[in-house]
């Protein structure tokens, strides 16, 4: 009778660290370059990247902050924090220079979505039968005016620029995963 076969198995270890901003950041990437593909709804991707953006604000400043102090608060406003890591990075914040006046905007966008009272909207308009057929719409809230295309495009450009900011200069040593998805694993092939 012939030996049985040896199997050769491969042993893989991996770990990385986990940051949730990076999964936001991303969506909302995917959001914006679906915006306009045939049978889309420019507006509601344009909220998912509005939205993803000023909660991936909060999730930067967590993880930068939690990196580089042992008794972060988790708790804080959103700017408050976006300042506080920009103080222990040293980093110059003026908050109305950007892209922290994108943060700002960012924040206020979702507080106004997320605290948003029902209201009557009203328009009236004169036009055409030709125009009403081709061009009616809903009247939009002054909140739903605020999705836009250039405010997607400020949100998803404002936040690269706030991880790229508060992100490249954590110490080498405490960043990994921090700026970009990132894995270290191993490898050991046996046979049994």
């Amino acid at each position: 009778m012939a030996p049985k076969p040896k199997k050769r198995l491969a042993e893989v270890s991996e770990r990385r660290p986990f940051h949730a901003h990076h999964l936001l950041i991303q969506s909302a990437d995917h959001a914006w370059k679906i915006s306009n593909e045939k049978g889309q709804i420019p507006k509601l991707s344009y909220m998912v990247v509005m939205l993803n953006c000023a909660i991936a604000t909060e999730s930067i400043c967590n993880s930068v902050g939690s990196i580089l102090s042992s008794n972060w608060d988790e708790w804080m406003k959103t700017l408050d924090k976006l300042e506080l890591v920009c103080s222990l990075l040293q980093i110059d914040y003026k908050k109305d220079d950007e892209p922290w006046s994108t943060a700002g905007f960012l924040q206020a966008f979702r507080n106004d979505l997320v605290h948003a009272k029902p209201e009557i909207v009203e328009k009236k308009t004169t036009m055409t039968e030709e125009a009403f057929e081709r061009d009616f719409d809903f009247p939009e809230s002054k909140l739903e005016k605020q999705i836009t295309k250039g405010n997607a495009e400020r949100a998803i450009t404002g936040i690269k620029k706030i991880r790229d900011t508060l992100c490249l200069p954590v110490p080498a040593g405490k960043s990994f995963g921090l700026f970009a998805k990132s894995v270290s694993a191993s490898t050991r092939i046996y046979e049994v």
